[in-house]
């Protein structure tokens, strides 16, 4: 793949209980392609955002947790750059917009001086230059008046305005790729739609790539090239987004995309995924989505299914012996 940006290898993270380590995020691998979307899917608990910052670094060295594999970029594995090798690349090459923008924001910092901050750490500009870059680019993500705000708090920000200052933050010093942790959670359905207009209007602009993490099925329709559903800290299913909801070939994707309310169904239409997601000292050794499936044989309890690709239209990873075996008959 000449174009990845980004290539996480056999990402597995553990953190320490009483009774052991057990891993939230186990041997996830993926690759981040020169401007595109990948969206992260699936229910709270799943491990996307644990994805999002152990490949960020975020989560290195903290006590309590193990971070292993391999993370590539621009030729380097960032899982074995000291925590000052990686500030120079967070913040600069790879950005990431946390999940709720005001914790992430500084209640007691001016707007301005959250923005400037790291153009002054990693582009070296005075305070006074930085907050002209500041201004314009809290213009280029569309907040009004934004010389008169540099000087105002986020408490004086309704919440997509918030989140627009994440992201003019995050793409500061034009990132490579950036990381979006559900950004528009908080946000009602109309200041949603325009954050993620402008997210998508700003990377086609940009050129860089965007990893969104998001439960929201809705959303990756309008705005991703690409879906790794995830279960259970493992990537279950792995495809493009057109193919991933004409052709769901995972029990889990289908059981998501039935949940999704639609106008022209009846509300009594929709069909819940019974259960819920295991806690990680309760992960099931075998497949992880077998007590939940309709679909469970013996051998989904006894063994660890792979990512397969299923070879279809295009390139579509799963993680299922059923399916896997299924589509293999079909095909012969």
């Amino acid at each position: 793949m000449t174009d990845s940006v980004l290539s996480v290898r056999n990402l597995t993270t553990s953190f320490k209980l009483r009774s052991g380590w057990f891993p939230a995020v186990r041997d996830v691998s993926f690759e981040v392609m020169k401007n595109e979307t990948l969206c992260l899917v699936g229910e709270s608990g799943c491990g996307k955002s644990i994805t999002a910052l152990s490949a960020m670094g975020l989560l290195a060295g903290q006590q309590g947790c193990r971070v292993s594999g391999e993370v590539w970029f621009d030729g380097r594995d960032l899982t074995t750059l000291g925590e000052g090798a990686l500030r120079h690349v967070r913040g600069d090459r790879l950005a990431m917009i946390f999940q709720e923008p005001m914790t992430s924001l500084n209640p007691v910092l001016p707007i301005g001086y959250q923005v400037a901050e790291p153009l002054i750490y990693h582009r070296g500009m005075g305070r006074h230059e930085a907050e002209k870059e500041a201004v314009r680019l809290l213009d280029l993500v569309k907040i009004p008046d934004a010389r008169r705000r540099l000087a105002q708090y986020p408490h004086q920000f309704s919440g997509g305005m918030r989140q627009r200052v994440m992201i003019a933050m995050a793409l500061a010093c034009d990132p490579d790729i950036l990381f979006a942790d559900e950004p528009t959670t908080a946000l009602d359905v109309t200041i949603q739609s325009q954050v993620l207009a402008l997210m998508n209007e700003l990377r086609d602009e940009k050129a860089f790539s965007l990893v969104l993490i998001t439960h929201d099925l809705g959303v990756v329709a309008t705005i991703a090239d690409r879906v790794a559903v995830m279960y259970a800290g493992e990537i279950v299913e792995l495809a493009p987004t057109d193919e991933l909801f004409r052709a769901p070939r995972h029990p889990y994707t289908e059981g998501l995309l039935r949940a999704i309310p639609r106008a022209d169904r009846d509300t009594e239409t929709l069909q819940a995924i019974d259960g819920q997601v295991p806690g990680i000292d309760k992960m099931p050794a075998a497949c992880r989505f077998a007590p939940r499936c309709a679909l469970r044989e013996d051998i989904c309890e006894r063994e660890r299914p792979e990512l397969v690709d299923c070879r279809a239209e295009q390139p579509h990873g799963i993680r299922c012996h059923v399916r896997t075996r299924e589509l293999a008959g079909s095909a012969s």
